[in-house]
């Protein structure tokens, strides 16, 4: 290959030129995104689709679904302007830096007094982890037998998008609009998450939305806010449109004027404080509320514990239920942590390749009915104090889950 150095001057001049354009067309892209995304909004406020304009609807998911990065996510995310296509029946319990293994433990404590007859339910879990995407469309489908499931598969752009040496915008920390990026690796991985969903909802007689790609790397880009990661109001704007075309096609078959409401089986009850720092359960010893900066600039909150010390708990149930604990996690050194409940521990390992904060859940006992109190005790030398943010106990996992585990 010639070197930049040796090339011929016309040839030379020429590449120059040709970078220049490339560039310049980038940033008209660029700037062009803020009428863009008033053009799309009013095309889709314009749009008819003979739909009920009452339709109750319900959005689970993380920082995408949520409206994070959006200047005013209560107008901006996709569930905002479905929100106001259908009559403000829209309820978003989106959750930031979160996946699919929370809600599918906890989602009727997460809708609480706000349980309706959903007619429409969206989730979506592809960039946090969609591993228990299946358990909660189990749950789901038991609890609403006639909603219309559909789930929203989104990607990242600077996470599934590499330069000439492989290497993403994710891990080089840059994003360069001088470099010429291709679909990446994270893509197939990406794709794979696709299938895995689409056949979780012909399961359970559901949908999927898939966010598009172009083939030409950067004209996706506008559907990206400056972190390349969370949806840009014109991105937003899209998934809602997409959406729509969806209920447009289904509804006419598959919704129903009076759906049935089914059951939650063995219930939940969950109290999670990452959104609000309201902790309404007794903690002891080297435990305090503590709050830190997340993935684009957010904070959220947790019972942090930089020693030994305990939370304590009711089971208002009158047998056995599953324990489960929500906590943080990220690639930093976070503690090996022993976890005691019923006089039996585990130790738990809170570090994991993500090189942002997100909440897991993991069920680390089972929970008596009445008084219980779980023992925290850090184990080894930390960067970031072990971090819990949720305790949960889930009754209906004993129907519906089939990994329980015993800890006899």
């Amino acid at each position: 290959t010639m070197s930049m150095s040796r090339m011929p001057q016309g040839e030379r001049r020429h590449g120059v030129v040709l970078k220049a354009i490339v560039l310049c067309c980038l940033l008209c892209q660029l700037t062009l995104a803020a009428p863009l995304h008033k053009k799309l909004r009013r095309r889709l406020d314009e749009q008819d689709d003979d739909l009920p304009k009452d339709l109750n609807m319900l959005v689970l998911g993380g920082s995408q679904s949520w409206g994070a990065t959006l200047k005013n996510r209560s107008t901006e995310s996709f569930a905002a302007i479905l929100s106001k296509k259908y009559s403000n029946n829209v309820l978003n319990e989106a959750i930031r830096a979160t996946g699919s293994d929370y809600p599918s433990h906890c989602v009727q404590s997460m809708i609480g007094f706000r349980d309706m007859t959903f007619d429409v339910i969206l989730f979506e879990f592809s960039l946090n982890g969609h591993e228990n995407t299946e358990m909660l469309a189990r749950r789901l489908r038991a609890r609403y037998p006639d909603a219309i499931l559909i789930y929203v598969h989104l990607y990242s752009f600077q996470v599934d998008v590499e330069d000439p040496d492989g290497v993403t915008p994710f891990y080089r920390q840059n994003k360069d609009l001088n470099v010429e990026y291709h679909w990446g690796k994270n893509e197939r991985v990406s794709n794979n998450v696709f299938k895995e969903m689409r056949i979780v909802m012909r399961k359970y007689d559901g949908h999927i939305y898939a966010l598009p790609r172009h083939t030409h790397v950067m004209n996706s880009l506008f559907m990206f806010g400056p972190d390349w990661h969370h949806l840009s109001p014109s991105g937003h704007q899209i998934v809602a449109g997409g959406i729509m075309n969806i209920l447009k096609e289904v509804a006419p078959t598959q919704l129903k004027k009076e759906p049935r409401k089914g059951s939650w089986g063995g219930g939940d009850q969950c109290v999670n404080w990452f959104m609000d720092g309201r902790i309404p359960l007794e903690h002891t010893g080297k435990s305090e509320i503590s709050s830190f900066e997340g993935f684009g600039g957010s904070y959220k909150f947790a019972l942090q514990f930089k020693g030994p010390g305990s939370i304590i708990f009711t089971n208002e149930k009158d047998f056995d239920v599953p324990l489960y604990i929500s906590y943080m996690t990220k690639s930093e050194n976070y503690p090996l942590v022993e976890l005691t409940v019923d006089d039996k521990s585990i130790t738990l390992n809170p570090k994991t390749w993500w090189l942002r904060h997100v909440m897991q859940t993991k069920q680390i006992g089972w929970a008596k009915p009445g008084r219980n109190e779980l023992k925290i005790n850090p184990k080894t030398e930390w960067q970031l104090p072990f971090r819990i943010t949720a305790v949960n106990l889930c009754g209906a996992c004993i129907d519906f889950q089939d990994d329980l585990e015993s800890y006899e």
